[in-house]
């Protein structure tokens, strides 16, 4: 009888570790529902998280260009912020956590130029607090005014040193520019063809011994951008 009843005992320990739910690693995604919107019109931002073992809190920061785009509203999770970033958090306060999780972001298109979208997640955990995964997405996003001009091209682009091979032509987008190693410093003079056209670059005076990269970004009115790298 003693070991029928061992028996049975070891059967129950069995089968209750058995039916122990496991829980797989978490994923998620974050997509926009458009590259390129039009000035007046938004865009969405969804970020999708799931975990078979449920899903606890998630908290992450969404960072944009606010002279681009302006925050509007956010579901799935609470939103705070503005002016370049909204701060996300979730936290599940029910019985049984959620195996999935959507959290959306409503932004408006305020004027042309880049988004510069970019989704970082500070902590994504099951309902047992064991971290799930950092999720960090970059996304190409851009805001555009067909009624203005699209014209992202330069007028003309001299280097201070050394000569600049092809010769410019504004559909040329990649040059070089050879100088003695003894040159420590030069600069890049350039125009836009558009007045209206706003010009960035990564540029800095001084020159090391070997490849210096240098990238001018011209963004047309209407939000049509091209680079120029040296």
């Amino acid at each position: 009888m003693k070991k029928v009843c061992c028996l049975l005992l070891a059967l129950m320990l069995m089968a209750s570790v058995a039916i122990l739910p496991v829980s797989a690693a978490g994923s998620a995604t974050v997509s926009a529902n458009g590259s390129n919107i039009t000035v007046g019109k938004t865009v969405t931002v969804t970020a999708k998280f799931s975990n078979n073992g449920g899903i606890g809190s998630m908290d992450a920061v969404f960072y944009y260009n606010p002279k681009t785009f302006e925050y509007v509203s956010c579901s799935g999770a609470t939103g705070n912020g503005g002016g370049g970033n909204v701060r996300l958090s979730y936290v599940c306060y029910e019985v049984n956590a959620p195996k999935n999780l959507t959290v959306t972001l409503t932004l408006k298109a305020v004027a042309a130029g880049s988004g510069d979208f970019k989704w970082v997640t500070e902590g994504f955990y099951d309902d047992e607090e064991n971290l799930l995964g950092n999720a960090t997405k970059t996304l190409s996003v851009a805001a555009n005014n067909p009624t203005l001009s699209g014209d992202a091209t330069l007028s003309y682009l001299r280097p201070s040193k050394g000569t600049l091979t092809p010769q410019f032509s504004k559909n040329v987008t990649n040059y070089t520019v050879s100088v003695p190693y003894t040159v420590t410093r030069g600069l890049l003079n350039y125009s836009a063809s558009d007045p209206n056209a706003r010009t960035e670059i990564t540029q800095n005076a001084d020159l090391k011994v070997g490849k210096t990269t240098r990238v001018i970004t011209v963004t047309a009115p209407n939000g049509t951008v091209k680079k120029y790298t040296v």
